[in-house]
């Protein structure tokens, strides 16, 4: 009578795992940094209609602008600060700051965690008369950078891809 498995069994299982977790990680990986580049591209989207919102109320951005003057709906994953943003769960930050300020031109950046998303960063600017101007730009040799920027692009087609140094 036989007690347990033989060696060849228990091979082929571990082969049979093996063969499963090679074929499920890498759609995993992309199911992973797809949720959070929708995290991202929604933030943003937030930030802009909450940019857009201040410039019908006063005529134009107004001085000193800060994210928590903005009315935002953003999850409970993000704290804000005066002009920084942070991703409770650490994958990403973003600024809003002051890029001109005679000219009233202000640009929201969006920096996610070079291990997780590569080089990268997006951008949005906002210019007098609602004008804005969308961007993301990678890394010369980021692929993952590259595939981020691809698809915020997917999201959100108004972001213009740009390959940095």
């Amino acid at each position: 009578m036989q007690k347990g498995f033989t060696l060849i069994e228990l091979l082929v299982v571990v082969l049979i795992i093996g063969i499963l977790a090679a074929v499920a990680l890498p759609q995993y990986e992309k199911a992973v940094m797809k949720s959070r580049t929708t995290e991202i591209v929604t933030f943003a989207s937030n930030v802009t209609r909450g940019i857009e919102i201040a410039m019908l109320e006063s005529g134009g951005v107004p001085a000193g602008l800060k994210l928590e003057d903005l009315t935002l709906d953003y999850s409970n994953s993000v704290t804000c600060s005066s002009l920084n943003c942070t991703a409770k769960n650490g994958k990403w930050s973003a600024i809003l700051q002051s890029y001109a300020p005679v000219m009233e031109v202000w640009q929201l950046l969006i920096t996610p965690s070079a291990d997780t998303f590569g080089t990268a960063t997006m951008g949005v600017a906002y210019m007098p008369g609602g004008v804005m101007t969308f961007q993301c730009e990678y890394g010369k040799n980021s692929s993952k950078g590259k595939t981020f920027c691809d698809a915020v692009h997917s999201l959100d087609s108004r972001y213009t891809l740009v390959q940095g140094n």
